[in-house]
């Protein structure tokens, strides 16, 4: 197992893409903190890990609140030592019945939201993870971005696509940051993946976007945890940091 005994924080893993991290992961011998604003999925998800045989701990915390978060992490560092993944997941669009809200009718309590946990969220666990990192001179971040951060999203709202390119620019600043520590920190990037959020458009939507990937399907939840492995895994990925691995079926080639 190629991340045997290591320790992970994987952020919205209660359900979906985040989900489907977190049982990738501890497939491959790591522990998970499963991090959720839904204690009661983050709980499952763990017994599912437990049963596996890896180590989970169920931690609720919404990722926009830094106590929270700050508690979060304590509690993996008080009872595993040491965090050498993070992967910051979590993210929310506010779609009205799977339908973008255009700029002029969004409220400034919607746009907050969304920044708050997209972009604000990975900033709060970042700064808490990192101080654990650098002194051991090791980690791995992952931040899940969107294609819609670099097309401006034709089905997703502005906020949504403000926060994912604010994600990637992140990144890249933080990897110049964290480099000399020994710690790499890189951006995921899917297209449209089959999960509740990304099913929730109209079919009309769906269709016109299904016509839109090259190679005829959408993404799913295992298709970005195959990506957040590869990029969690030194032998494999020592030398890369400050990357946008796109994930789109083509869709998006850049």
């Amino acid at each position: 197992m190629i991340l045997e005994d290591q320790k992970a924080i994987v952020t919205g893993s209660g359900d979906g893409i985040g989900k489907a991290i977190a049982l990738r992961l501890s497939e491959e011998g790591a522990d998970i903190g499963v991090v959720d604003i839904n204690i009661e999925a983050s709980k499952e998800v763990s017994e599912e890990i437990r049963r596996k045989g890896r180590g989970a701990l169920p931690l609720g915390a919404d990722v926009g609140n830094r106590d929270e978060v700050r508690n979060a992490v304590d509690t993996v560092l008080k009872e595993w030592g040491q965090i050498d993944i993070l992967v910051n997941n979590a993210g929310i669009a506010l779609m009205k019945n799977g339908v973008k809200v255009p700029l002029v009718d969004m409220s400034y309590e919607e746009w907050d939201r969304v920044i708050q946990v997209n972009l604000t969220g990975m900033f709060n666990f970042c700064k808490a993870c990192l101080p654990s990192m650098m002194a051991r001179r090791y980690g791995k971040i992952v931040n899940i971005s969107s294609v819609a951060g670099k097309t401006g999203g034709f089905a997703a709202p502005i906020h949504y696509t403000a926060s994912k390119a604010g994600v990637i620019g992140f990144t890249k600043s933080l990897a110049i940051e964290a480099a000399p520590y020994g710690i790499n920190a890189n951006v995921v990037m899917p297209s449209r993946v089959e999960t509740k959020l990304g099913l929730s458009s109209p079919q009309e939507v769906l269709n016109k976007r299904l016509s839109q990937i090259p190679l005829g399907r959408f993404g799913t939840p295992g298709d970005i945890a195959e990506a957040v492995l590869f990029l969690s895994n030194h032998r494999a990925s020592s030398w890369i940091t400050g990357a946008t691995l796109n994930l789109s079926g083509g869709a998006l080639m850049d």
